[in-house]
């Protein structure tokens, strides 16, 4: 499907980050001219026809209004803080965040855009019941036991309705735990690979250059103002373990640890470190246990997530 005169000079805010990196890819691979921000620390990039490197800092809103200028869609991708493990995020680190974030939001009403996408997570969905499938339903407050980096979620998200409130043509969505290339979740892989213990819970995963794929479809022909979990697979430990077996040939014994380990980790940051390599985010979604409903996704923005395997070879290199 061709994209709208809508993206013809798209701005991709966070474009070295692991899935700002992918949607550049999938939009230049639909013919698509980008802006890509990189940050003044990041390794300088070489512009192209077709991308156009610039630097910007969400926290200085005037290299936000140079690098929005003449761009008829925008793609927020970035991290605006790193998540800190444990439950609590410092006050000071959550400001700045949606201090940055609002800085962004306030220059693209300046703008006429055809749509703003927000990359957010699936993090701030929850289930309408216990055991039920998790879907875009109203954004609900963390749980009192919610990690940092699901109250990280839910307040840069709770911004971004602000705006859409105000009339600001955004799009939300809320992607699973991305595994693939540049994810930051990769080491589990390889840790379950050559690790002898499995933990009894699911871990709703995601390709990111299927997440890249359906982020350019949103902000093609997304629903305005509505929000999309990009699901993939939700595998137990143990079955993302027997994939792995699957992909390397090489079967390992591995000692199921029960759940509540997770929350020592998320309590006593680093517990299982050496045998599981979990980040706050990757812990935070194997705490979560979610099972993500993504058939709106699928209906509207054609989501099709490639075979979990497929995935698990680019990240092992097979």
């Amino acid at each position: 499907m061709s994209l709208s005169a809508g993206l013809h000079r798209t701005l991709v805010i966070g474009a070295t980050g692991c899935i700002g990196a992918q949607v550049v890819e999938a939009l230049v691979g639909q013919g698509a001219s980008v802006r890509a921000t990189r940050r003044w620390s990041s390794a300088p990039r070489a512009s192209t026809e077709s991308v156009e490197w610039v630097v910007a800092d969400v926290e200085q809103p005037a290299t936000m209004e140079r690098a929005m200028a003449g761009c008829t869609a925008v793609v927020f991708a970035a991290r605006l803080v790193e998540p800190p493990g444990g439950r609590t995020v410092a006050g000071r680190s959550l400001a700045r965040a949606v201090g940055g974030l609002r800085n962004v939001l306030l220059e693209a009403r300046a703008h006429n855009l055809h749509r703003l996408v927000y990359v957010s997570s699936a993090l701030t969905l929850r289930p309408a019941a216990p055991a039920a499938l998790t879907d875009e339903h109203d954004l609900d407050a963390p749980a009192p036991r919610a990690s940092a980096a699901e109250h990280l979620a839910f307040w840069t998200e709770l911004e971004v309705r602000k705006f859409v409130g105000l009339g600001l043509p955004i799009v939300i969505v809320n992607p699973a735990l991305c595994l693939g290339p540049g994810a930051r979740a990769n080491p589990l892989v390889d840790g379950l690979r050559r690790g002898s213990v499995t933990v009894s819970s699911a871990l709703s995963a995601v390709d990111v250059r299927d997440v890249a794929r359906s982020i350019v479809a949103a902000a093609d022909r997304g629903t305005i103002g509505a929000r999309y979990g990009l699901g993939g697979h939700a595998p137990t430990f143990a079955e993302l373990a027997a994939a792995i077996d699957g992909v390397t040939g090489v079967s390992r014994r591995r000692v199921p640890l029960p759940p509540g380990v997770l929350d020592a980790c998320a309590s006593l940051q680093g517990l299982l470190s050496a045998r599981l390599p979990l980040d706050p985010e990757t812990l935070a979604f194997a705490r979560a246990g979610l099972r993500l409903d993504d058939r709106r996704a699928r209906a509207e923005l054609h989501h099709r997530p490639r075979p979990l395997e497929d995935t698990l070879r680019s990240v092992l290199g097979r």
